[in-house]
């Protein structure tokens, strides 16, 4: 049994968790866009909600993408 776990931590230690990057690249036009179908109202059935208010989190969204 203690082999058996101990060769489990081996597997489990050769797979190595990749760093997040510093930045990542966009395409800025597509991030636009984005972002204007994610506030458009005229989307929704009764042309009254946006995503906005479905999500929840917008302004962290837009912060990290720098939206503001």
């Amino acid at each position: 049994m203690i082999l058996c776990l101990s060769y489990a931590n081996i597997v489990f230690a050769i797979d190595r968790i990749t760093p997040i990057p510093n930045s990542i690249s966009y395409d800025k036009e597509k991030a636009e866009l984005g972002k204007s179908l994610y506030m458009d109202k005229s989307l929704s059935k009764d042309g009254k909600v946006s995503v906005i208010p479905a999500i929840g989190l917008i302004n962290t969204v837009l912060m990290d993408l720098n939206f503001q």
